[in-house]
């Protein structure tokens, strides 16, 4: 028997094992099915609700569902008034706000002129029809890009029932679509690189959740996507530039420091984020010990994840150690950015199908996938957020996946 055969042997007995191992653990794919159809009955009743009180009732004092939706379409109001460089102003944006919705709060706009050409069509509808379409297509789309990354009958119930996507929802944010993004690049880096480099440019509407991609393509030498990733990005600067304006750019740079004031302050609500320096703050910490915790958790995983991209071609423990350093890399990164945890739950998944599970690593998977309703519901009011515990377990599974892989094999993966 030759030592291709003997390897494809192996493998064959390994997958087999695994599958039986998934069918007889007590968590298996009917049971998964069955608690992802719970939460989807609950998440329907709870955002039916929201929505109700936001759009139909008469009483409604604050738009919950379209919570952070507002600044995108007032922005967008902005824009196509020719005042682009105002949503930049808290007390212009705030009259713009109002504009919209009479009894809105004040929130800032923090967005680069890249995301702002994105939300410029939205004035095109009026504002329920525009919070309505943007969040049905990015979802749609969300769901398109999940099934680039595996078979999408064996992920859709889990996928749609993921608490973060509840969050999302009732932002009305736009983590449907950044995510989407970051899925189809994964999906395609290994035999669509330039595809792949398009999708990473295209997260210039988003910088600080592409602010990684750069050192990843370096480290597993994807060259074909760094360069489509670089020629992409300039484009949409361009192309945004010329549909804002060029005096949007200093005035974005400007509010920055705006919202670092804003974060150490605590008027950017801490309770809301996943931060290490955010959970710090709420412990009583000081703001340099916030950030020099931050700082070092942050380069922790960003190490790990060079680490990973290094020396191993597994896609599951390449973009599940890319997520997790990315979701840490910034101070300010609130709750519903947590739908990018749906790419390591997939992968890690299927990799545990197909491979073989750590002890222990389904339960931690389990925890990953209702953290975000535990943050919803009890994080918020009771600690500070413990997304910490969530990826120092995935680390370490990621580091134990590592060792079980010979060098060798991990080049083959």
């Amino acid at each position: 028997m030759s030592r291709q055969q003997n390897h494809q042997g192996r493998e064959l007995m390994a997958t087999s094992k695994a599958l039986s191992d998934t069918r007889n653990h007590w968590l298996n794919a009917e049971r998964v099915n069955v608690y992802s159809w719970i939460f989807l009955v609950i998440f329907t009743i709870f955002l039916g609700s929201l929505i109700h009180e936001s759009f139909i009732s008469t009483t409604a004092k604050d738009p919950r569902p379209d919570r952070d939706f507002i600044t995108f379409y007032a922005a967008a109001e902005l824009a196509q008034a020719g005042k682009a460089v105002d949503a930049y102003d808290l007390e212009k944006m705030y009259a713009a706000e109002k504009a919209v919705w009479a009894k809105s709060e004040k929130y800032a706009w923090f967005y680069p002129p890249t995301f702002h050409a994105v939300v410029k069509p939205l004035v095109i509808l009026d504002y329920k029809h525009a919070f309505a379409t943007f969040m049905l297509l990015t979802l749609l789309f969300y769901v398109f890009a999940a099934s680039r990354l595996a078979p999408i009958h064996t992920i859709l119930f889990p996928l749609l029932a993921f608490p973060a996507v509840l969050v999302n929802l009732i932002y009305g944010q736009n983590a449907f679509l950044t995510a989407g993004l970051g899925m189809l690049a994964f999906a395609y880096l290994e035999k669509k690189p330039w595809l792949a480099g398009m999708c990473i440019g295209l997260l210039a509407i988003k910088p600080h959740m592409a602010v990684l991609f750069p050192l990843v393509l370096i480290c597993g030498r994807h060259g074909q996507a760094f360069i489509s990733a670089a020629i992409t990005a300039t484009l949409v600067c361009l192309v945004s530039t010329w549909l804002i304006g060029y005096e949007s750019w200093p005035a974005f740079f400007r509010s920055l420091t705006e919202a670092r004031q804003f974060l150490e302050s605590g008027q950017l609500r801490w309770s809301q984020m996943i931060s290490l320096f955010s959970a710090v703050k709420q412990l009583g910490g000081s703001t340099t010990l916030a950030y020099s915790v931050h700082i070092a958790y942050a380069t922790v995983l960003s190490l790990l994840c060079a680490y990973v991209w290094l020396n191993s071609r597994d896609m599951a423990l390449r973009a599940s150690s890319l997520v997790l350093a990315s979701l840490h890399f910034s101070p300010y990164m609130y709750d519903y950015e947590l739908v990018w945890m749906a790419i390591p739950l997939i992968l890690m998944s299927l990799r545990g199908v197909q491979q073989g599970w750590i002890r222990g690593e389904r339960e931690i998977l389990l925890l990953a996938w209702l953290f975000p309703f535990i943050d919803l519901t009890i994080s918020r009011t009771l600690a500070p957020n413990l997304f910490l515990i969530i990826s120092v377990a995935l680390s370490v599974l990621i580091l134990l996946h590592l060792k079980k892989v010979s060098p060798s094999t991990a080049q083959e993966t």
